[in-house]
């Protein structure tokens, strides 16, 4: 990423007109502007739909003083994505030091509450950086160092923790990804049910959640259980079902038109994941497939029909996945969480990529909006049948937490040192 922060910059050097002087103060105030007229057009578009046009039109400038600035949509989203790395990196060092007292969980508060100022201001950034690192080799290639880079930073806070020294950079690494996750799922879950959930609430399970994976349970400081009314149970209304009722073939399918379904499922799956909603289109299905524009027709009314199959399909897979879940804390050993979890993640990490094209696409277009909060709370509610025996802390919002490591492990690019750093977040924050 760009380092690139809100503070005012001495000199912004110009993308296409590098020749020219420097800008001043009022070209820094410019360029803000572009910078804050992007992240809303990224949120309410999109990253694919977002052009250069829509955000002069916000700004009330033109392309040429766009380009004073920035070369290219893709450069002006790194600008943000450099803010966010930048502010995160702040964030992480005005952490003090975390030790197992009530000074130290505060002191994890205070990040916990500051990643999710972060989270809100730039929620666009984080919603769409995957779409936009897969497109951009080079951002994709600076998001390992930055992650690197707030563990480390952790890691220095971090003192007598009792895991063991070799864990402690791994599970901090997930642990940040969970946070991130967990800030995106709340949203969900606050708007779906704001007189149980809360971002207080949340921010406090998560809180606890993180001090336990370090510190273990200490009574009085993270197991304090909270009163809260139990979470109520979303229901699915027509569309969710109607969503779900999509994953699979029409019942009156002969065997050959069963194949070509298969067929056509598997083709527009790769060019989904690998285009993206907004690029995707029955070209691109039907090339891969080798059949006609009328065999698409036949089985799809549309594209966005075939990534509504596509995303019901990955649901119930991760749906079945969750149903094996161990059902108690005394169930949940080690050596079990570890097998589930090398399941599940064989699972979740092949339906990773459309789940989050789809998830990021709703965001933009609304098409999944009212069935995602029932969606998720299957998910949450697995989570918490398994900790309701457990005697501590928030169930129903930890489980929240739960949903997001489980999240963050399926897009993990090193699945066998995140799946033992998940077994240990899982058995120490949460059961």
């Amino acid at each position: 990423m760009t380092g690139f922060d809100d503070a005012p910059r001495s000199d912004v050097r110009r993308a296409r007109f590098a020749s020219r002087p420097p800008v001043g103060v009022r070209g820094q105030r410019t360029e803000q502007r572009i910078l804050a007229a992007a992240l809303q057009v990224f949120g309410q578009e999109g990253y694919h739909r977002t052009g250069i046009a829509q955000i002069t039109e916000v700004t009330g400038g033109s392309r040429a003083s766009f380009y004073r600035y920035f070369s290219s949509k893709e450069d002006v989203f790194r600008h943000l994505a450099g803010q966010v790395a930048r502010q995160l990196a702040a964030a992480a060092e005005a952490v003090g030091e975390v030790t197992p007292d009530d000074a130290g969980r505060a002191e994890v508060r205070g990040w916990v509450a500051r990643h999710a100022e972060i989270h809100a201001r730039y929620e666009p950034v984080f919603r769409l950086y995957r779409t936009a690192t897969r497109d951009d080799p080079v951002m994709a290639a600076e998001a390992a160092p930055i992650t690197s880079r707030l563990v480390g930073l952790l890691a220095s806070r971090v003192s007598a923790t009792s895991l063991p020294a070799r864990q402690l950079e791994p599970v901090l690494s997930l642990l940040i990804g969970s946070v991130t996750h967990t800030h995106g799922l709340a949203t969900a879950f606050v708007n779906a049910a704001p007189d149980v959930f809360t971002d207080a609430r949340i921010e406090a399970a998560l809180t606890d959640a993180i001090h336990r994976t370090l510190f273990g349970r200490i009574a009085g400081v993270n197991d304090i259980a909270p009163e809260h009314p139990s979470a109520p149970r979303f229901t699915f209304d027509a569309p969710g079902r109607e969503l779900l009722a999509t994953a699979g073939p029409p019942d009156d399918l002969t065997a050959a038109g069963q194949r070509m379904y298969d067929t056509l499922i598997e083709a527009g799956r790769a060019a989904y994941v690998e285009r993206g909603h907004d690029a995707t289109r029955v070209d691109d299905v039907v090339g891969a497939a080798g059949v006609s524009h009328g065999t698409f027709y036949r089985h799809f009314r549309s594209v966005d029909d075939l990534a509504g199959h596509l995303a019901a399909l990955a649901m119930r897979h991760v749906g079945a996945a969750m149903a094996s879940l161990p059902t108690s804390t005394e169930a949940a050993t080690a050596a079990t969480l570890r097998a589930w979890l090398r399941e599940f993640h064989a699972t979740a990490s092949i339906e990773a990529a459309v789940l989050h094209t789809w998830t990021t696409a709703s965001a933009v277009t609304g098409q999944v909006n009212s069935q995602s909060p029932p969606v998720l709370d299957w998910g949450r509610r697995r989570i918490a049948a398994m900790l309701a025996g457990r005697g501590f802390g928030d169930v129903d919002a930890d489980a929240i937490f739960g949903l997001a490591v489980l999240n963050s492990l399926s897009t993990t690019p090193s699945p066998a040192t995140a799946i033992d750093a998940a077994v240990t977040v899982i058995r120490r924050a949460l059961l």
